[in-house]
């Protein structure tokens, strides 16, 4: 039987969901398929999960960081998937600063042109589209803790191939012990 520290929670591998400790994502000694593609990965990609889905918004709240538990690492990644991916993380951060811009512009200009209520428009638009598409496009997960304090993630959307090589290069570390 393997030792909780070499075996998660849970793994399914038909869903495209792995379960991994915090401390393998961080220390990003993952096996290197792609996450998203199961092709040989040639590089990482930095991710950042938490426990609390809506962690952005919790920070508005006084005493809510406290329920907040952020796991960061490293995904292994081809280099199409990394360069599709911070593409669109650019792309949404233009598009945060274009309808900051915009709502700005309408709510504290008299006269508001219309390119300014494009970009409040066109910006509004692209943040609910990441919103909507982000699961499809990055790898998803959400933070959980047992009573001794280890953290573990789970990451859904992810393909098979990474799944089986986790599990593979689990079941190797397992038989060197």
């Amino acid at each position: 039987m393997l030792s909780p520290i070499l075996q998660p929670m849970s793994q399914k591998a038909a869903t495209g969901e792995v379960s991994l400790w915090a401390v393998e994502l961080a220390n990003g000694r993952l096996p290197p398929v792609c996450a998203k593609s199961g092709r040989h990965a040639e590089e990482t990609i930095r991710v950042q999960y938490q426990s609390n889905p809506n962690a952005a918004w919790a920070g508005f709240l006084p005493g809510s960081m406290s329920r907040r538990y952020v796991v960061k690492g490293r995904l292994p990644m081809t280099i199409m998937w990394i360069t599709i991916i911070t593409t669109a993380r650019v792309l949404v951060l233009a598009a945060v600063v274009a309808f900051g811009y915009g709502l700005w512009a309408v709510a504290f200009r008299h006269q508001a042109t219309l390119a300014q209520w494009a970009l409040l428009v066109a910006g509004l638009l692209a943040v609910q589209l990441w919103a909507v598409f982000r699961e499809r496009l990055e790898p998803a997960g959400k933070v959980y803790r047992d009573a001794a304090g280890n953290a573990w993630v789970v990451i859904r959307g992810v393909h098979p191939n990474f799944v089986a090589a986790v599990e593979a290069a689990r079941a190797g570390s397992a038989t060197l012990r």
